[in-house]
C-alpha cells in the first residue's frame, strides 16, 4: 500500500510544482537544492498562496499603489540576491547623468537600521555622503559612495514618501532599486535581472528555493537583463526559459566584468603595487554569489590561495577580522569586493596590501546599452 500512497503523494507535488509555473530542463539539480526540497517545500507551497493573496488584493483593488510625480524606472529580480542589481543601477544612474539627467535611486535599505522601521533616510545629496553604510545598508552606501555627485540615494521601507523627498531634492526621474517585487509605488518601465547561468535557482519559491515569484510573473517585465551571460551556456539557459513560458520581451545580454584592483590603505593608495600570478591571495567576501567574485578576480589573470566566504551582507566584527588576519599571513595581499569594503572599520589594516575589487556591466553586444538607454528615455518622455 505504501508504493500507490508516495505514488499519488509525489505526483500531487509533481503537478502543483507545474502548476506554479516551476520549469523542467532549464537547470541542473544539485545535492543542496534536493535537500531543500525535501525540508521546506511545504512552506514553498504556503509562500505561494500569500503570495496569490496579495496580488488578487492588488488585482480587485483593495491594495492600491501610488503614482509619483517623477517617472519610476524599476530594477528588480525574481530571486533573492545575486544578480548584480546594485552594479547595474550604479551603471544606469551614471548613463542617465550623463545624458542630463538627475537621478534619484530609492532602496529598502537590506541590513541596515534605516531599513527596519518607516523612517526615510537619505544616504546622500548632491554634493557629499549623509549617513554611514550601518544606517543605510551595505549596497546603498556603495552606490551612493560611487554616484556621489551624479545621483542621490534615499532608503526606506516607504519608496512612494521616498519618491516625494526625491522630487523635493531636485531628481527628475526614479531608480527603483529591487522593487518588481513592491507593487504599492507604480512604475514606468520594469527591468528585470536573471542570473544566465541558473535564471530561476532550483525552480523553487522560498524558502525551499530562491525565487520570490513564478516564472510567469515575467510577463509583467518590459526588459529582461540576463547577467553573467557571455557565454553560450548562459544564452541558452535564457533561450529556453523564454520559449517555455512565451516570453515575448527584449533581452539585452551582459557580464560582471572585473576592471582593476582599488587600494583600500591610505597609506599605500599613491604606491604602485604589482601583484603577479605567481602572489598569494586571500579572498574574503559576504555576498550572495561568492563564486563570481573568485572568477572574477581570477579572470584579472590572479591566483587565489584561499577564499573566506560569509554570509550575503554580512557585518564584520572584531572576531571576523582577526580571523582575517591570520588567514592573510601566508599570503602577499588580500582582496574583497566593493560591498564588503564599506564595511571594514576606517584605517583597519593588514599591514600588507589590501584592495578592492570594482567591476562593470559589460553588454554583449556593446550596442545592448544604447537599446536600454533609447528604451528608458522613451519611457521618462511619456
Amino acid at each position: 500500500m505504501s508504493r500507490p500512497f508516495w505514488g499519488g503523494f509525489l505526483h500531487k507535488i509533481v503537478v502543483i510544482s507545474f502548476r506554479m509555473g516551476y520549469p523542467n530542463g532549464i537547470m541542473k539539480l544539485t545535492s543542496v537544492d534536493i535537500a531543500s526540497f525535501i525540508f521546506l517545500w511545504p512552506f514553498s507551497i504556503l509562500y505561494f498562496l500569500i503570495y496569490q493573496l496579495r496580488m488578487a488584493g492588488y488585482r480587485t483593488g483593495l491594495f492600491r499603489s501610488h503614482k509619483s510625480r517623477l517617472p519610476v524606472i524599476c530594477v528588480g529580480n525574481l530571486s533573492a540576491g545575486g544578480t548584480g542589481k546594485s552594479p547595474f543601477c550604479i551603471m544606469l544612474a551614471g548613463e542617465l547623468s550623463a545624458a542630463g539627467f538627475k537621478p534619484a535611486i530609492l532602496s529598502r535599505g537590506y541590513r541596515g537600521s534605516a531599513g527596519r522601521g518607516s523612517e526615510i533616510l537619505p544616504v546622500s545629496d548632491w554634493q557629499k555622503m549623509l549617513t554611514g553604510s550601518v544606517e543605510s545598508g551595505d549596497e546603498p552606501f556603495l552606490m551612493a559612495q560611487k554616484l556621489l555627485g551624479k545621483a542621490i540615494v534615499i532608503v526606506g521601507k516607504n519608496r512612494d514618501r521616498a519618491s516625494e523627498l526625491a522630487a523635493v531634492a531636485g531628481a527628475d526621474v526614479i531608480i527603483m532599486d529591487d522593487g518588481f517585487q513592491h507593487w504599492k509605488l507604480s512604475r514606468d518601465l520594469d527591468i528585470v535581472l536573471l542570473d544566465g547561468r541558473r535564471p530561476l535557482g532550483n525552480g523553487w519559491l522560498l524558502p525551499a528555493g530562491r525565487l520570490r515569484e513564478p516564472a510567469w510573473a515575467l510577463k509583467r517585465a518590459d526588459i529582461i537583463i540576463a547577467t553573467r551571460s557571455g557565454d553560450s551556456n548562459g544564452r541558452s539557459s535564457i533561450e529556453k526559459l523564454m520559449k517555455k513560458y512565451h516570453l515575448n520581451r527584449p533581452v539585452l545580454y551582459c557580464d560582471h566584468q572585473a576592471v582593476k584592483l582599488t587600494s583600500l590603505d591610505d597609506q599605500l593608495a599613491n604606491e604602485t603595487i604589482k601583484l603577479t600570478s605567481d602572489n598569494k591571495l586571500l579572498l574574503f567576501s559576504g555576498i550572495a554569489r561568492p563564486d563570481s567574485f573568485e572568477n572574477s578576480v581570477k579572470t584579472l589573470g590572479y591566483t587565489v590561495s584561499k577564499h573566506m566566504v560569509f554570509g550575503d551582507h554580512h557585518s564584520y566584527d572584531r572576531s571576523d577580522l582577526e580571523k582575517i588576519c591570520q588567514a592573510a599571513r601566508g599570503c602577499e595581499a588580500v582582496i574583497t569586493t566593493e560591498k564588503d569594503a564599506v564595511k571594514l572599520p576606517k584605517g583597519w589594516t593588514l599591514g600588507k596590501p589590501l584592495f578592492a575589487m570594482e567591476i562593470e556591466i559589460a553588454f554583449h553586444p556593446e550596442s545592448g546599452k544604447e537599446k536600454l538607454l533609447e528604451t528608458i528615455k522613451e519611457a521618462i518622455r511619456r
